[in-house]
């Protein structure tokens, strides 16, 4: 099995993970008052999960990192896509740095800070991803659905997900985040896909 190959399997692997602990936490019976910062998850349970996002979104960086050459030589479609790539990992440190306030309420100051970091993360992460997509269609490397699907994983967070997260409840939220991870899915089968082409050949 080749480098791609592997990081493509491991990243549809985790996408898939990531969209279900996303439903799971839809749709599960809450353990405590929606006031808290854990909700719907008791505090311990809270931690447990977050580590778990963290351990996801690794396979996901990963792809991203793999799929930097199909953005071709431009400056500009390269640095986008890093800056992207920048805020997964930001991303993936905050749901870390989101334990601290487990115990606490949703509105505490600590849990305010977590939650602005949030959405310095997920705008880095749809800016970039946007810009180094856009770069990846203008190079034709990658198929037109491969590389439109790079410009999607930046353009789904700016619209529609990054308005529901602001103006609606935690609900919406995490089922239009797990249908962003089926993107990320999509990620990693035209990585294991682009690998078999090549062996192939």
């Amino acid at each position: 099995m080749t480098r791609s190959k592997t990081i493509g399997t491991l990243a549809f692997v985790a996408a898939i993970a990531g969209a279900g602990m996303g439903l799971y936490l839809t749709f599960m019976t809450p353990e405590v008052s929606d006031d808290r910062w854990s909700y719907p998850q008791t505090a311990t349970h809270f931690a447990w999960m977050q580590v778990g996002f963290m351990l996801q979104h690794i396979p996901l960086i990963l792809g991203l990192l793999a799929a930097t050459v199909a953005v071709g030589p431009s400056r500009v479609g390269r640095t986008g896509w890093f800056v992207g790539i920048a805020g997964m990992v930001a991303l993936t440190v905050n749901e870390g740095l989101a334990i601290l306030p487990r115990h606490q309420a949703s509105d505490s100051a600590l849990a305010g800070t977590i939650g602005a970091l949030y959405g310095v993360g997920t705008l880095l992460i749809a800016v970039g991803l946007m810009i180094g997509g856009m770069g990846a269609v203008k190079a034709g490397i990658w198929r037109k659905a491969e590389s439109w699907l790079l410009f999607l994983l930046g353009g789904w967070l700016l619209v529609p997900a990054l308005p529901v997260l602001i103006f609606w409840s935690l609900e919406p939220s995490r089922i239009v985040l797990s249908m962003w991870m089926l993107l990320f899915a999509g990620l990693g089968w035209a990585l294991v896909r682009r690998s078999s082409r090549v062996t192939d050949a």
